[in-house]
């Protein structure tokens, strides 16, 4: 009989021992070893993977320089907006006020060209009713010579006004520095003259001395003021330009 120990001391002298034997493993066990060997490998793989793009992306962040130069540029992008915006807007504002302007002409022409016929036609009315009264014809001609004498300084008043308009409107487009050798466009006195003093340009206009900026002044029937800084302005304003002069 083959004695054995009991696993708590060593063996009674002359026992047998064994050397112990393992079951083999099933293919169950080893395919589940396999298994875990192939998670762990794509584990592994998942790990690199992650740890690369982490480079990657840590390559391609931007640093406090870069975010600093592309808020200077977005400020240059918002600064040249806001100027181009701004140049827009005036020219605009510009194009509406010229607009304005020549619907103002139109609408003064339109309005002169009904009150010389009404006043024609009026006047024509009374000279036809006296000449019915009198019978006197040399009268009626002569009336009707006055009749149209009146209407042609009518005619001749409402074209000067007309001129002068569109010469004020040309004049309000100059700029003072871009301009200044331009030609004024000129304004006419009530007989449909010049001022032998009107300036031809703006720079001439600026050299005038006190006298003949006051015989301009006087020509056009314009108030004089306290000092040769506000004539100046006066007759700027006068000829319709936008530019004055700063004291």
């Amino acid at each position: 009989m083959t004695t054995r120990t009991n696993g708590h001391g060593p063996a009674p002298a002359g026992a047998i021992t064994r050397t112990p034997s393992f079951a083999p493993i099933s293919p169950v066990v080893k395919e589940r070893v396999g298994d875990v060997a192939t998670r762990l490998s794509e584990v592994e793989k998942i790990i690199d993977d992650i740890n690369l793009q982490s480079a990657k992306s840590n390559a391609r962040s931007p640093t406090v320089g870069d975010l600093q130069q592309e808020i200077s540029h977005l400020r240059k992008d918002v600064e040249e907006t806001r100027v181009a915006q701004k140049t827009q807007i005036d020219t605009l504002r510009n194009n509406v006020k010229n607009d304005l302007k020549d619907q103002i002409t139109k609408t003064m022409r339109a309005e002169i060209g009904t009150k010389i016929r009404d006043s024609i036609e009026a006047q024509v009315k009374v000279v036809v009713a006296e000449w019915g009264e009198s019978e006197d014809t040399k009268g009626f001609v002569a009336n009707l010579k006055g009749v149209v004498q009146e209407n042609d300084m009518l005619c001749r008043d409402a074209k000067i006004k007309l001129d002068n308009s569109r010469s004020r409107h040309e004049n309000s487009t100059l700029d003072e520095h871009a301009d200044f050798e331009t030609d004024l466009s000129k304004i006419k006195l009530l007989d449909g003259k010049v001022s032998v003093a009107f300036p031809r340009t703006m720079r001439m206009l600026f050299a005038y001395d006190e006298t003949r900026l006051l015989k301009l002044l006087d020509d056009y029937g314009l108030q004089k003021l306290d000092t040769h800084l506000e004539n100046l302005n006066r007759f700027l304003a006068f000829i319709g330009s936008r530019s004055f002069v700063q004291g």
